[in-house]
């Protein structure tokens, strides 16, 4: 680093630009800054997470009613136990899976458009995918790029075999199967895990930052140096660059550090597996919730899939439902069966909060792991049991460019046709991401292109 600040005016015009990196990039030749920036800038990986609930909600006023503006609304019912992270939280109301016809009633065909985004008819053979869906693509994409081998975490939260399974699909539209037994979950990902000794180590991040704090060190020391020929007002100004970059090579060692936060997670020997019953549900969904936050936190993964899976034959039985009839028959009603199907929904929807909660009592980087990852939530099928008029939802994000704390909704009328293409959304989820495209999935005008308007912009 041979180059010098050799005169009060180039000094001047690196103290006057600004306190970031940019405010010494003209006192450096051309060829030291392309070394400092020929990667791109370190930082908390970003992460998602695509939760899936069965049987969609009773009534719209279930999920949340608009105020005045997108950020005055008020959570339904099911939705409240979101309440507490309103400001993290966004609500598209009014979404539709656009496909060519309307044949109500097709769970399968829900099931297979929610996060694939290309139109299934129920008439297709077996109401199947037509292609990958978001979960699995950006485990290719993502994962190839920041980590090779990259796990995908796809975990349900039972082991029964029943009807409207699987939402994740290769390639081909096959089904790719989640996995309900958590030790299954921790013997793969955490047997092998040996916490201590230095942070996981990412040469490419590691080789940005050097270079970075390579950087900071030579302009601090030619700062320094030259500060002493300087009178009182200018020197009070070097004193505050000598801060500003101390600040910033703080913030370095700090991106350095990363996975600071990482345990090893315990494999909890109390939960039967396999279960033949739902007793152990919760118990199993907070041992996945553990082991999910766990992989996040150690940077094993960055994608992961949540699924509460409610077939025909899974039973309620299960505190806070405790009903024998199955979730499935629950959501058409009758008796006290919405009663239940919104306890049950509702059950849901707390584990969506005490996973935001986990993700937010983490801090990294500009505030906390929730803010570095998204919980994107849907479901097959809405009101009425049709696919459209749909909410979609999501928390967390807000680093990732995700423009939280509000309620959007796209027309007031719901009927088949007249709601807002949920493929923007995706197209969003997958820009913040990192990976660029203006389409997912269906690429014809049916699905629109481009993001979801209001939903996502770019981080500046």
């Amino acid at each position: 680093m041979s180059s010098r600040i050799r005169s009060r005016r180039q000094l001047l015009q690196t103290l006057t630009i600004g306190t970031g990196v940019a405010a010494f990039a003209p006192a450096l030749r051309p060829w030291r800054v392309r070394e400092a920036y020929a990667q791109p800038p370190s930082g908390p990986p970003k992460r998602i997470v695509f939760v899936f609930f069965p049987h969609g909600w009773p009534d719209p006023t279930d999920i949340a009613t608009p105020g005045v503006s997108a950020t005055d609304f008020k959570l339904g019912a099911i939705a409240q136990p979101l309440e507490r992270h309103r400001r993290d939280l966004v609500i598209l109301d009014n979404m539709e899976f656009k496909r060519p016809a309307d044949q109500g009633f097709q769970h399968g065909v829900g099931r297979c458009m929610l996060w694939t985004g290309r139109p299934t008819l129920a008439t297709d053979p077996g109401a199947a995918a037509k292609g990958i869906s978001l979960d699995q693509y950006l485990g290719k994409v993502v994962g190839t790029k920041v980590t090779p081998g990259l796990p995908l975490l796809n975990q349900r939260l039972y082991d029964r075999v029943g009807q409207l399974l699987e939402c994740s699909y290769n390639e081909s539209g096959g089904v790719v199967p989640a996995n309900a037994n958590p030790h299954d979950v921790y013997n793969s990902v955490f047997r092998n895990l040996v916490v201590g000794g230095p942070p996981k180590s990412d040469p490419v991040a590691d080789a940005a930052s050097a270079r970075k704090k390579s950087v900071l060190d030579a302009v601090a020391a030619e700062v320094n140096l030259f500060r002493k020929r300087l009178g009182p007002e200018d020197r009070i100004r070097a004193d505050a660059q000598l801060e500003a970059i101390a600040s910033m090579e703080a913030k370095v060692a700090g991106l350095q550090a990363r996975g600071a936060s990482c345990s090893k997670p315990l494999d909890n020997l109390a939960v039967p597996v396999p279960d033949p019953s739902t007793r152990s549900l919760p118990a199993r969904a907070d041992l996945q919730l553990s082991l999910l936050t766990a992989a996040f936190a150690c940077d094993l993964t960055r994608i992961a899939s949540y699924q509460v899976m409610g077939g025909q034959n899974l039973p309620c039985n299960f505190s806070p439902v405790s009903n024998s009839a199955n979730w499935h028959s629950l959501s058409h009603g009758g008796n006290d069966n919405y009663a239940s199907f919104r306890n049950a929904q509702r059950w849901v929807f707390s584990l969506v909060a005490d996973l935001a909660d986990r993700l937010k009592a983490i801090p990294e980087g500009a505030g906390t792991m929730l803010d570095n990852t998204i919980i994107a939530m849907g479901s097959e099928i809405g009101p009425r049991h049709v696919l459209h008029g749909l909410f979609l939802m999501s928390l967390g994000g807000k680093n990732l460019g995700i423009r939280v704390g509000q309620h959007l909704r796209f027309g007031d009328v719901r009927a088949f046709g007249r709601g807002q293409s949920h493929n923007p959304w995706l197209v969003s989820l997958m820009n913040a991401m990192g990976v660029p495209g203006d389409t997912f999935g269906d690429t014809t005008a049916l699905a629109g292109r481009g993001s979801l308007p209001g939903y996502w912009s770019a981080p500046a």
